[in-house]
């Protein structure tokens, strides 16, 4: 069998006791945004006591899982980058999925401008309002997509 050659996208999801919420996501992410580039799904499981992690090894044997001992919050995410593969990371909440054409964009952002290192998505609620991943001096752990380098050199999430 050929060597496969790295994603280009590495999407990255912290999750506790959401297990319900998290497989409709994925189910989401596969249907839709992220099927328009090679990618990966990595999933920190924050040690949910709902039967998170046993749901999606059983529905989604394709995604990366890691399990965890205890509740590292959104910061978990720092648990996946080791593994994390591709050319770009994005995170993701356990309820927020890419709207298809916007993860595209975001690459062609990075390629078009080799200095950048973090670009952030708006993020449509339920009730249609929208925020942004990143205020001053506040970051919402979702709905951000980095260039792999950057984040390293960052040192992932505080």
């Amino acid at each position: 069998m050929p060597l496969m050659p790295p994603p280009i996208l590495s999407l990255v999801i912290s999750t506790y006791n959401r297990r319900d919420v998290l497989l409709a996501t994925l189910s989401r992410i596969e249907r839709s945004a992220a099927r328009e580039l090679p990618h990966e799904i990595l999933v920190v499981d924050n040690a949910s006591r709902d039967g998170t992690a046993d749901a999606v090894a059983g529905a989604f044997p394709e995604v990366r899982l890691f399990r965890q001992r205890r509740n590292l919050g959104a910061c978990g995410k720092n648990v996946a980058l080791p593994g994390a593969r591709g050319k770009y990371i994005v995170f993701l909440d356990d309820d927020s999925y890419p709207m298809t054409g916007s993860l595209a964009r975001m690459v062609r952002h990075f390629e078009a401008d080799p200095h950048l290192g973090c670009a952030v998505f708006s993020v449509t609620l339920p009730d249609g309002s929208r925020e942004c991943s990143a205020y001053p001096n506040v970051f919402i752990g979702c709905g951000a997509g980095f260039r792999r380098r950057a984040l390293e050199e960052a040192g992932g999430l505080p």
